[in-house]
């Protein structure tokens, strides 16, 4: 008799417990999801469009007559260079000399003071942080459009321009 009260007990304990689990309490309908068009969220300023795909050869050769949109105001010269030290001194150093730590693994660095990188466009300069370029990696998932400009302004004061 108490062998088989025990054992109702336990039946009684551990069967809800397992019907809960069983596959009929669980469906597509009632499952932790998230309902198809409930969030909507804007693209990423990297993702390319629905209609086709960029054309970076193209952007490029008008990347010249882009306009820097951005004032040069010591804030945006301040915002500037904190992006360029969090992304740019590795390769192109603290003073953009080309000197930072991965060019002695990586020879060809761009000393971005010398006369050469002081002609470019600002456009130029807008274009290779947020695409690349020969050598330098696209910077385009971190570096968002507003705050490349402002690392255009704060290059532009390492230059002395």
């Amino acid at each position: 008799m108490k062998r088989l009260s025990l054992g109702l007990l336990a039946a009684l304990v551990i069967l809800p417990a397992a019907a809960h689990a069983f596959p009929w309490s669980k469906d597509m309908r009632r499952t932790v999801a998230l309902w198809p068009q409930a969030w909507a969220r804007t693209p990423a300023d990297s993702s390319v469009p629905r209609t086709g795909k960029v054309d970076y050869k193209l952007e490029r050769t008008f990347s010249d007559r882009i306009a820097n949109p951005v004032p040069r105001t010591p804030e945006s010269e301040a915002r500037g260079q904190h992006e360029f030290e969090k992304f740019c001194t590795p390769c192109h150093g603290l003073k953009a000399m080309g000197d930072g730590p991965v060019s002695t693994r990586f020879p060809g660095v761009a000393n971005l003071t010398l006369p050469l990188t002081q002609g470019r466009t600002d456009g130029y300069i807008y274009f290779y942080i947020r695409h690349g370029g020969v050598l330098m990696p696209s910077y385009g998932y971190g570096v968002k459009p507003d705050r490349a400009w402002d690392v255009v302004n704060y290059v532009r004061k390492l230059q002395g321009k």
